[in-house]
């Protein structure tokens, strides 16, 4: 989901909350309470989402010419301290 599309979505949601609260005409304490539930349901889902969807990689890691040796020169012995 892009930006304009969040957007569109949180102003909705927005709109039907407060159409919610105007029609129960709830008490301050119990309205802001409602606003803060729906506003962090709303929030897990964004982030739900977005760790649902696969990273995307970035193209200036891809494009870098490092050069990794293919075999540690040192030798790990059973107690995991370098050997020679």
């Amino acid at each position: 989901m892009d930006l304009p599309e969040k957007a569109l979505d949180a102003s909705a949601v927005e709109r039907a909350t407060a159409e919610y609260l105007r029609s129960f005409s709830l008490p301050l304490g119990a309205a802001q309470t409602v606003l803060q539930r729906v506003k962090a349901a709303v929030a897990g889902e964004h982030l739900a989402a977005q760790y649902s969807q696969d990273p995307e990689l970035d193209p200036e890691l891809l494009t870098t010419e490092e050069t990794y040796p293919s075999e540690d020169i040192h030798h790990r012995s059973s107690t995991g301290h370098a050997t020679a």
